[in-house]
């Protein structure tokens, strides 16, 4: 609904690309079929290191191949979380170099310092990027499960939820 409001969508044609990064989603068997021709792309692509420059670039340059007229919202990756389960990304401990808060810290500076500065760069159609980050403070984002770097399926739509419930800030 913020999107739609935000970005005056009706009933155009809107594609939503979704988790993974964007050294992989480019390359998707869907990708081109789901981007052709859409009038606004949103992309949830954010805090995997993949998610290098030229990634970036090579993604925005396909979109802008398959739909010339269409904007590009660009939303980067939620901030990384205090982990409620074990795993090998995230740590609890804070003398580890996974420790959480670091794990954040570097999330959210790849957000500003790889995915912002090519988003802004291309100038070949209407580009946006919001970060999460900007927005969402250690209180705001601590979901009850999960394992502090992706999206728990049971914290409900993240998306639904930032967008709905702040406004986040556009660059």
């Amino acid at each position: 609904k913020w999107i739609k409001n935000r970005f005056s969508v009706g009933n155009e044609r809107v594609c939503m690309l979704v988790g993974g990064h964007a050294g992989t989603v480019v390359n998707k068997s869907n990708f081109s079929s789901s981007v052709k021709d859409a009038e606004l792309v949103i992309l949830t692509l954010g805090g995997h290191p993949s998610n290098k420059e030229s990634n970036c670039k090579a993604i925005l340059n396909k979109i802008y191949e398959l739909a010339p007229d269409a904007s590009i919202v660009w939303i980067g990756g939620p901030p990384a979380f205090e982990p409620k389960s074990s795993n090998s990304m995230v740590s609890k401990e804070a003398s580890s170099k996974k420790y959480w808060l670091k794990k954040r810290e570097s999330r959210c500076a790849r957000n500003e310092k790889v995915i912002r500065p090519v988003v802004k760069a291309h100038t070949k159609q209407p580009t946006y990027f919001i970060n999460p980050c900007k927005d969402l403070t250690v209180d705001d984002y601590k979901p009850n499960s999960g394992d502090g770097i992706h999206v728990p399926s049971g914290y409900g739509d993240f998306l639904s939820k930032y967008l709905g419930g702040s406004t986040p800030m556009i660059s």
